[in-house]
Protein backbone atom coordinates (compact mmCIF):
# COMPACT_ATOMS: atom_id res chain seq x y z
CA UNK A 1 0.00 0.00 0.00
CA UNK A 2 2.74 2.28 0.73
CA UNK A 3 4.58 1.77 -2.19
CA UNK A 4 1.16 2.51 -4.55
CA UNK A 5 1.03 5.87 -2.90
CA UNK A 6 4.71 6.65 -3.65
CA UNK A 7 4.41 5.93 -6.97
CA UNK A 8 1.63 4.59 -8.36
CA UNK A 9 0.05 7.59 -11.06
CA UNK A 10 -3.23 6.84 -10.11
CA UNK A 11 -5.00 6.06 -6.61
CA UNK A 12 -8.35 4.49 -6.37
CA UNK A 13 -10.68 6.94 -4.52
CA UNK A 14 -14.22 6.05 -2.80
CA UNK A 15 -16.18 8.67 -1.27
CA UNK A 16 -18.47 6.88 1.21
CA UNK A 17 -22.16 5.26 -0.74
CA UNK A 18 -20.29 6.27 -4.15
CA UNK A 19 -18.56 4.23 -7.19
CA UNK A 20 -14.61 4.08 -6.66
CA UNK A 21 -13.17 6.07 -9.28
CA UNK A 22 -9.35 6.71 -10.47
CA UNK A 23 -7.78 9.99 -9.90
CA UNK A 24 -4.30 11.39 -10.48
CA UNK A 25 -1.60 10.49 -7.64
CA UNK A 26 -0.22 13.71 -6.28
CA UNK A 27 1.06 12.51 -3.11
CA UNK A 28 3.94 13.80 -1.73
CA UNK A 29 4.60 11.64 1.39
CA UNK A 30 6.46 12.50 4.60
CA UNK A 31 6.28 10.36 7.39
CA UNK A 32 8.03 10.39 10.84
CA UNK A 33 7.50 7.67 13.20
CA UNK A 34 9.00 5.96 16.13
CA UNK A 35 8.66 2.43 15.50
CA UNK A 36 11.80 0.75 14.58
CA UNK A 37 10.51 -0.66 11.30
CA UNK A 38 9.25 2.30 9.38
CA UNK A 39 8.71 1.26 5.35
CA UNK A 40 9.41 -2.18 3.72
CA UNK A 41 12.72 -1.43 2.17
CA UNK A 42 14.08 -4.58 0.04
CA UNK A 43 17.71 -4.37 -1.35
CA UNK A 44 17.28 -2.77 -3.91
CA UNK A 45 14.81 -0.36 -2.43
CA UNK A 46 14.27 3.18 -4.61
CA UNK A 47 11.60 4.86 -3.53
CA UNK A 48 12.59 5.81 0.50
CA UNK A 49 14.91 8.30 1.50
CA UNK A 50 15.56 7.26 5.29
CA UNK A 51 17.23 9.86 7.91
CA UNK A 52 17.28 8.96 11.83
CA UNK A 53 17.06 11.66 13.87
CA UNK A 54 19.73 12.47 16.42
CA UNK A 55 18.42 13.05 19.88
CA UNK A 56 21.13 15.30 20.75
CA UNK A 57 18.59 18.20 21.31
CA UNK A 58 15.89 16.59 22.82
CA UNK A 59 13.53 18.25 25.16
CA UNK A 60 15.93 21.50 24.44
CA UNK A 61 12.73 24.24 23.96
CA UNK A 62 15.05 26.88 23.78
CA UNK A 63 16.55 25.54 20.56
CA UNK A 64 13.37 24.65 18.89
CA UNK A 65 11.66 27.83 20.03
CA UNK A 66 14.74 29.99 18.23
CA UNK A 67 14.30 27.80 15.22
CA UNK A 68 10.33 28.09 14.97
CA UNK A 69 10.85 31.98 15.43
CA UNK A 70 13.24 32.27 13.10
CA UNK A 71 11.09 30.19 10.33
CA UNK A 72 8.28 32.69 11.34
CA UNK A 73 10.17 35.57 10.79
CA UNK A 74 11.07 34.76 7.21
CA UNK A 75 12.24 31.77 7.10
CA UNK A 76 10.04 29.67 5.34
CA UNK A 77 10.01 32.55 2.46
CA UNK A 78 14.06 32.25 2.68
CA UNK A 79 14.26 28.55 2.39
CA UNK A 80 11.89 28.36 -0.50
CA UNK A 81 14.19 31.14 -2.37
CA UNK A 82 17.33 28.60 -1.78
CA UNK A 83 14.96 25.94 -3.01
CA UNK A 84 14.13 27.25 -6.39
CA UNK A 85 17.51 28.13 -7.13
CA UNK A 86 18.83 25.23 -6.45
CA UNK A 87 20.49 23.58 -9.33
CA UNK A 88 19.01 19.86 -10.15
CA UNK A 89 21.57 19.72 -13.29
CA UNK A 90 22.24 16.16 -13.62
CA UNK A 91 19.94 15.15 -10.39
CA UNK A 92 18.77 11.33 -10.61
CA UNK A 93 15.52 11.40 -8.33
CA UNK A 94 16.09 7.39 -9.03
CA UNK A 95 19.64 7.62 -7.00
CA UNK A 96 18.56 7.79 -3.30
CA UNK A 97 21.21 7.73 -1.08
CA UNK A 98 21.62 4.50 0.79
CA UNK A 99 21.96 6.43 4.35
CA UNK A 100 22.50 4.74 7.44
CA UNK A 101 18.78 4.54 8.18
CA UNK A 102 18.08 3.15 4.86
CA UNK A 103 20.47 0.44 6.06
CA UNK A 104 18.80 -0.63 9.37
CA UNK A 105 15.14 -0.43 7.30
CA UNK A 106 16.56 -3.02 5.32
CA UNK A 107 18.17 -5.00 7.87
CA UNK A 108 14.46 -4.71 9.20
CA UNK A 109 12.68 -5.96 6.33
CA UNK A 110 15.02 -9.27 5.45
CA UNK A 111 12.51 -12.00 4.65
CA UNK A 112 12.90 -14.67 7.20
CA UNK A 113 15.55 -16.81 5.05
CA UNK A 114 18.12 -13.84 5.27
CA UNK A 115 17.34 -12.70 8.53
CA UNK A 116 17.23 -16.87 9.99
CA UNK A 117 21.17 -17.04 8.10
CA UNK A 118 22.04 -13.46 9.36
CA UNK A 119 21.38 -14.76 13.26
CA UNK A 120 22.95 -17.55 12.56
CA UNK A 121 26.11 -15.62 11.22
CA UNK A 122 26.23 -13.25 14.34
CA UNK A 123 25.84 -15.62 17.10
CA UNK A 124 28.53 -17.94 14.98
CA UNK A 125 26.82 -21.31 15.34
CA UNK A 126 23.35 -22.84 12.84
CA UNK A 127 22.01 -24.91 15.34
CA UNK A 128 20.62 -23.71 18.48
CA UNK A 129 20.68 -26.76 20.73
CA UNK A 130 17.17 -27.72 22.82
CA UNK A 131 18.87 -30.53 25.01
CA UNK A 132 22.18 -28.65 25.92
CA UNK A 133 24.51 -29.88 23.05
CA UNK A 134 26.39 -26.58 23.13
CA UNK A 135 29.85 -28.63 23.35
CA UNK A 136 28.72 -30.33 19.86
CA UNK A 137 26.38 -27.37 18.21
CA UNK A 138 27.03 -24.25 19.93
CA UNK A 139 30.54 -23.74 17.66
CA UNK A 140 30.76 -22.56 13.99
CA UNK A 141 31.06 -26.07 11.46
CA UNK A 142 32.44 -25.35 8.12
CA UNK A 143 30.36 -28.57 6.81
CA UNK A 144 26.75 -28.66 8.11
CA UNK A 145 23.98 -31.05 7.23
CA UNK A 146 20.86 -30.26 5.20
CA UNK A 147 18.95 -31.66 8.16
CA UNK A 148 20.65 -29.25 10.73
CA UNK A 149 20.60 -26.44 8.63
CA UNK A 150 16.74 -27.10 7.88
CA UNK A 151 16.05 -27.86 12.05
CA UNK A 152 17.56 -24.26 12.46
CA UNK A 153 15.47 -22.50 10.17
CA UNK A 154 12.23 -23.98 10.84
CA UNK A 155 12.76 -22.99 14.68
CA UNK A 156 13.70 -19.72 13.69
CA UNK A 157 10.24 -19.14 11.24
CA UNK A 158 8.43 -20.77 13.44
CA UNK A 159 9.28 -17.69 16.55
CA UNK A 160 8.49 -15.82 13.44
CA UNK A 161 5.30 -17.05 12.81
CA UNK A 162 6.42 -17.53 9.15
CA UNK A 163 3.55 -18.65 7.29
CA UNK A 164 5.40 -19.76 3.83
CA UNK A 165 7.71 -22.45 5.15
CA UNK A 166 10.48 -23.10 2.79
CA UNK A 167 10.56 -27.00 1.49
CA UNK A 168 14.31 -28.43 2.01
CA UNK A 169 15.27 -27.88 -1.54
CA UNK A 170 13.96 -24.27 -1.52
CA UNK A 171 16.43 -23.79 1.38
CA UNK A 172 19.22 -25.98 -0.56
CA UNK A 173 19.09 -23.19 -3.41
CA UNK A 174 18.90 -20.12 -0.84
CA UNK A 175 22.38 -21.92 0.69
CA UNK A 176 23.72 -22.10 -2.68
CA UNK A 177 22.66 -18.06 -2.93
CA UNK A 178 24.62 -17.36 -0.07
CA UNK A 179 27.62 -19.37 -1.21
CA UNK A 180 27.32 -22.61 0.11
CA UNK A 181 28.53 -25.87 -1.64
CA UNK A 182 26.12 -28.54 -1.72
CA UNK A 183 28.35 -32.06 -0.85
CA UNK A 184 27.63 -35.09 0.73
CA UNK A 185 29.51 -34.78 3.87
CA UNK A 186 31.77 -37.73 5.33
CA UNK A 187 30.51 -38.06 9.15
CA UNK A 188 28.25 -35.20 10.92
CA UNK A 189 25.04 -34.51 13.22
CA UNK A 190 21.95 -34.72 11.79
CA UNK A 191 19.80 -34.14 15.30
CA UNK A 192 19.91 -35.01 18.63
CA UNK A 193 18.23 -36.82 20.93
CA UNK A 194 17.59 -38.12 24.45
CA UNK A 195 18.81 -41.87 24.82
CA UNK A 196 18.50 -44.40 27.76
CA UNK A 197 21.82 -45.45 29.25
CA UNK A 198 22.70 -48.24 32.01
CA UNK A 199 25.33 -48.49 34.67
CA UNK A 200 27.72 -51.33 35.23
CA UNK A 201 25.50 -51.29 38.23
CA UNK A 202 21.97 -51.62 36.32
CA UNK A 203 21.03 -47.98 36.88
CA UNK A 204 19.36 -46.24 33.81
CA UNK A 205 19.69 -42.45 32.83
CA UNK A 206 18.76 -40.53 30.27
CA UNK A 207 21.54 -38.69 28.46
CA UNK A 208 21.45 -36.29 25.20
CA UNK A 209 23.31 -37.16 22.29
CA UNK A 210 23.92 -35.95 18.87
CA UNK A 211 22.03 -38.03 15.79
CA UNK A 212 24.72 -39.07 13.21
CA UNK A 213 24.58 -40.54 10.52
CA UNK A 214 27.77 -41.16 8.06
CA UNK A 215 27.66 -39.32 4.51
CA UNK A 216 24.75 -36.77 4.94
CA UNK A 217 23.78 -34.66 2.78
CA UNK A 218 24.81 -31.28 3.29
CA UNK A 219 26.47 -28.13 2.86
CA UNK A 220 30.40 -26.79 2.74
CA UNK A 221 30.10 -23.14 4.05
CA UNK A 222 34.07 -21.69 4.93
CA UNK A 223 34.86 -20.14 7.81
CA UNK A 224 32.80 -18.22 9.28
CA UNK A 225 34.28 -14.63 8.26
CA UNK A 226 33.94 -16.34 4.50
CA UNK A 227 30.11 -17.08 5.17
CA UNK A 228 29.65 -13.33 6.72
CA UNK A 229 31.04 -11.28 3.76
CA UNK A 230 29.47 -13.63 1.22
CA UNK A 231 26.13 -12.81 3.02
CA UNK A 232 27.21 -8.63 3.48
CA UNK A 233 27.48 -9.24 -0.41
CA UNK A 234 24.64 -10.97 -1.67
CA UNK A 235 22.15 -8.52 0.94
CA UNK A 236 24.35 -5.27 0.06
CA UNK A 237 24.40 -4.66 4.05
CA UNK A 238 26.55 -2.86 5.98
CA UNK A 239 26.72 -5.52 9.43
CA UNK A 240 27.92 -4.85 12.50
CA UNK A 241 28.57 -8.30 13.84
CA UNK A 242 28.76 -9.31 17.63
CA UNK A 243 31.75 -10.63 17.52
CA UNK A 244 33.75 -9.03 14.63
CA UNK A 245 36.58 -11.94 14.89
CA UNK A 246 34.65 -14.39 14.31
CA UNK A 247 33.07 -17.28 16.57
Amino acid sequence: MLKSLITEPYLTVEAKFQNAIQSPNYLHVMMASNEEWVVPASQDARRFFVLEVSEKMKNDHAYFGAIAAQMEAGGYEAMLHDLLALDLTGFNVRAVPVTEGLQRQRKLSLPTTEAWWQDCLDRGYVFRSKLGLEAVFGTWHEEVSTEILFASYLDFAEHRRERQILSREMLGRFMKKMGGKAKRLSYAPVGEHLTDETSAYGSTTRKAKPVEHPRPPGYSLGGISLSRADFAKKTGLNIEWSDPDGA
